[in-house]
């Protein structure tokens, strides 16, 4: 989809649509358990098992690695380290319906598209079991947030977003660019060109973004 639009920009609010409809439908899909699948219940009983109980499990690994890194790397400070740790010590959203199957990886280049519709979706090997509202902010730390009207218009067309849709969102968005921007930090060691420079100071923004939502920047 990605090379499509480089080259014709006309059917992007089609594909969109498109897109957020088959987000939605795969969301459909129940598995058990939270987080990575055990990929040993899956090979022998063609079952999708969670290895964590909660989603909030799920969403604390990891984090305090990568929030050490962000300080380190001085993208973060300590004060602001750990007001994202409390934030996520105080907020738990787990999904309203059980857990569903993510994608975790729902960018326009990997999804196929015959220029008029979405046929195919690729790259499965980040998909967990959870809440798809955290596939949808996923989604959004990709582009510019501006981006996600017809791709909200094609989801919600299957789907019903949760009363309580914008904090999850947001919840989930934080979290997402606190694991993006530890790893383009890490790759900024070694890989100093400025395709890594432009998607830092995209992820500082949208941290920044975050940041302000949930008023951790006193």
């Amino acid at each position: 989809m990605d090379v499509f639009l480089n080259n014709d920009k006309s059917q992007e609010s089609l594909l969109l649509f498109d897109s957020g409809v088959n987000m939605a439908k795969i969301h459909e899909v129940k598995v058990k358990g939270f987080g990575a699948f055990d990929n040993t219940i899956a090979k022998n009983s063609n079952t999708l098992v969670g290895l964590h109980k909660s989603y909030l499990d799920f969403i604390h690994t990891g984090l305090d690695e990568n929030l050490n890194r962000l300080v380190n790397f001085n993208i973060l400070d300590d004060k602001k380290a750990n007001a994202m740790r409390n934030a996520f010590d105080t907020h738990d959203y787990e999904p309203l319906d059980g857990p569903r199957l993510i994608h975790n990886d729902f960018a326009d280049w990997n999804l196929l598209t015959d220029g008029s519709k979405i046929t195919g979706v690729l790259d499965w090997d980040e998909c967990h079991g959870g809440d798809p509202v955290a596939d949808l902010a996923c989604w959004s730390t990709f582009f510019d947030i501006e981006r996600m009207e017809h791709f909200l218009k094609g989801y919600t067309s299957v789907a019903t977003l949760p009363k309580d849709y914008t904090h999850r969102f947001h919840f989930y968005r934080l979290r997402y660019t606190i694991s993006k921007m530890a790893l383009r930090a890490k790759r900024y060691q070694v890989d100093k060109t400025e395709f890594i420079k432009e998607k830092l100071e995209v992820g500082k923004r949208a941290l920044a973004e975050e940041l302000q939502f949930f008023n951790l920047n006193e």
